[in-house]
């Protein structure tokens, strides 16, 4: 299979990836805690920084053409009425 590119059982596509400009000292700090949000413009002194983004799922059920599949659109995600209390275990 080609670089950036994964398969699990009938599922596969391509890793989509999103890119922030962090500053540079901070690079550490925002692996560990990424934050989401508006795009940012950089600043000098920043340098970009890419993670696997949340449209990667749904890449990969373009690609699987499950029989179904619920996701998000990118930068919309689902509202539901169910507290986060409720899914705790």
């Amino acid at each position: 299979m080609p670089p950036g590119r994964g398969r699990v059982g009938a599922v596969s596509g391509p890793l989509v990836v999103s890119m922030r400009m962090v500053p540079e000292a901070l690079v550490t700090t925002a692996v560990e805690v990424p934050d989401y949000g508006d795009a940012v413009r950089g600043e000098p002194g920043d340098v970009p920084v890419f993670w696997a983004c949340g449209v990667t799922p749904q890449a990969a059920v373009v690609e699987s053409r499950p029989p179904l599949a619920i996701a998000h659109a990118p930068g919309h995600m689902l509202i539901t009425d169910v507290r986060d209390a409720d899914y705790r275990v």
